[in-house]
């Protein structure tokens, strides 16, 4: 899990975001602050020819074509509550970005926190920036999907599918300014605090 200014971001390749990386505009962080990229690495082989990653680098329609079929991809909520089903969010092109580095079986998935919703009975509900939520990412790799077979026999169990994890908490954008705020209009001079925004917002 890695974070992202997606107000200073536009990724499109991945120079893009190895730039990014270089820059420590990318830094890895479990706390998304909700307005931010929330950008998962996935490591996965097998999907370079079905993503056409030979040939691009933006791989996001490709991905999302897939997806239903032999490839599974959900953000939810970690801890509903009791009695009560996770709502997930609704992902799509228009709030996801996939980047391919196809030579070294990897992938980032971007997903724009400020942009997504949640899936609520057919109503669509921002996901909150006033307050913590707990999600929990799924990636799954189908293994009877009947025009897809990305993973050997002899590596899952039978009608075993191939599901990793990982856990982000979209929080509550927070800035706070150190003593002495109020300084006079001269060169050289520090203003510190602390944010969990990502690195290389600017903010006003």
């Amino acid at each position: 899990m890695w974070t992202g200014s997606s107000g200073e971001l536009s990724p499109s390749d991945l120079e893009d975001i190895n730039e990014a990386l270089d820059n420590n505009e990318i830094t890895q962080s479990s706390e998304i602050a909700v307005g931010d990229y929330a950008v998962h690495q996935l490591v996965a082989s097998g999907f370079e020819g079905a993503l056409d990653a030979r040939e691009n680098e933006d791989v996001t329609n490709d991905f999302f074509s897939l997806l239903g079929g032999p490839i599974e991809l959900t953000i939810e909520e970690a801890d509903p509550g009791a009695n009560q089903d996770a709502e997930a969010l609704a992902l799509g092109p228009q709030n996801t970005t996939v980047i391919a580095d196809g030579e070294n079986d990897t992938y980032f998935v971007l997903v724009n926190t400020g942009d997504v919703d949640f899936e609520d009975n057919g109503n669509r509900v921002p996901l909150p920036s006033d307050d913590d939520t707990e999600l929990e990412t799924n990636f799954t790799v189908v293994k009877d999907d009947a025009n897809w077979d990305f993973t050997p026999d002899d590596q899952l169990e039978d009608d075993e599918n191939s599901e990793t994890f990982a856990t982000f908490t979209a929080a509550e954008p927070d800035v706070s300014v150190n003593d002495p705020f109020d300084v006079a209009a001269a060169s050289d001079q520090t203003v510190s605090g602390t944010s969990n925004i990502a690195p290389g917002t600017e903010i006003d």
